[in-house]
Order: structure tokens, then C-alpha cells, then sequence
């Protein structure tokens, strides 16, 4: 386990000159785009206090017409951000490798829907127990679906034979990933507080930009996992 971490950061680290223009690309529309959303819910909230709007129908539909299509571009994005971080690990600049992202983004989004209910994770409460047993082991279907072309479920069946007895490795590094997930955006976040306290606007940019870098190097981890 300490091997494939040494390595995946080795590959993060060559690659990252590479990875950091995607990150910025994709993490700046992400604040943008929540920037916007946020601007909207606060003129709703402002105008109902002054009485000028009412919670209606009509305000209702402007809010969750706004949440859907924040949730969307963020599923989106996403997407991209996997596929794109995916391309520049293996080697392609960062322009050829969002253009092959877009193309892969819907072969992927289907690849995630397929592995969600492969787990059951849908289901209330056996969902939470199948998908921590379920869902380490089609960690690697995402790589395979790009790599081999292969269908959704081809990929899934793969990834569970290429994982057979690997589940509490993965379980492990996918926990170490969160705890240090967890512990990193802390730090960007109470570093942003003491250097830019008085720019309170651009530490939401900065952390969806960290974050970005942070799913470079979990996809770096499981393509490393992938060729161990």
C-alpha cells in the first residue's frame, strides 16, 4: 500500500505542470458558477425580507431551477475533470486532453450510473452496507471503460476480477485519501483565513482549485492501483 501511494505521488508529481491548467480551468468555473448561485438565493432572500418578493411558487421554481442546474454543471464538471486528469496522467497535454474528455464524458457518466446501481448504494440503509462492500471493488471500472473501450457492465465485471482479493487494500487507501482530503482542505481553508482575511471573495476559487488538484492525485492513486 505504501508502494502504490509512493508511486501514484511520483506520477502526480511529474505530471502536475500538466494537471495544474485543467485544475485552474475546471475548478474557476466551478466557484464561478456557485458564485452565480449564490447571488441569486441571496437577492431572493433579500427581496423577501423588504416583502418586494413572497416565498411562492414562482420564487420556488427560480431557487431549485438554479440548484438543478448548479447540481448539474457540478456533475458535469465532474465528469471532465475525471476524464480530463485521467488523459494527462497517461501523457497528453493538457488541451488534447480536455478535448478527449468531453468525448469520453457521456461513455463515463454512464460508467458511474452503472456502478452506483451495480452496489446498490439506491437502496435506504442495505444501500450504505452494499456499497462499502460493493463499491472498492468497481473502483477500477471507470479506467478500464476508458482504456478498453468495453461496455459499462464488461468493465464493472473486470474491475471486480482485477480487485478480487484486494478489497481491504483499497478500503485502506480510500480511507487514508478521505482522512488526507479532510486534513488538506482544512489547511488551504485556515491558511486562506490568516493571508487573505481581508479577500474573504476568493477563498471559495482557491479551494474548488485545491480540491481539483486533490481528485488529480486519487486518480493518479487508482491508475497506479490499476497497473500494480
Amino acid at each position: 500500500m505504501r508502494l502504490i501511494l509512493e508511486k501514484a505521488l511520483t506520477l502526480y508529481g511529474e505530471r502536475f505542470a500538466q494537471l495544474l491548467p485543467c485544475a485552474i480551468l475546471i475548478g474557476s468555473i466551478g466557484a464561478y458558477a456557485d458564485s452565480l448561485f449564490m447571488k441569486t438565493t441571496s437577492e431572493i432572500v433579500t427581496s423577501s425580507i423588504e416583502g418586494s418578493w413572497t416565498w411562492d411558487l414562482s420564487i420556488q421554481s427560480v431557487f431549485y431551477s438554479s440548484l438543478s442546474s448548479l447540481l448539474f454543471l457540478h456533475i458535469i464538471l465532474g465528469v471532465v475533470a475525471c476524464a480530463s486528469y485521467l488523459h494527462v496522467l497517461e501523457g497528453d497535454r493538457p488541451g488534447i486532453a480536455l478535448k478527449k474528455a468531453s468525448g469520453d464524458m457521456i461513455p463515463l457518466l454512464g460508467c458511474f450510473l452503472w456502478c452506483a446501481i451495480r452496489s446498490f448504494v439506491w437502496i435506504p440503509v442495505i444501500g450504505f452496507f452494499s456499497g462499502i462492500a460493493l463499491l472498492p471493488r468497481l473502483i477500477l471500472a471507470p479506467l478500464i471503460h476508458l482504456h478498453g473501450k468495453t461496455t459499462i457492465t464488461v468493465s464493472a465485471q473486470q474491475s471486480i476480477y482485477q480487485t478480487t482479493g484486494k478489497w481491504l487494500q483499497i478500503t485502506a487507501l480510500l480511507l487514508i485519501f478521505f482522512v488526507c482530503t479532510v486534513t488538506l482542505l482544512w489547511a488551504v481553508q485556515t491558511m486562506l483565513q490568516i493571508v487573505l482575511s481581508s479577500y474573504p471573495g476568493s477563498w471559495h476559487w482557491i479551494r474548488m482549485i485545491a480540491w481539483q488538484l486533490i481528485v488529480a492525485y486519487g486518480w493518479s492513486m487508482l491508475l497506479t492501483l490499476q497497473r500494480s
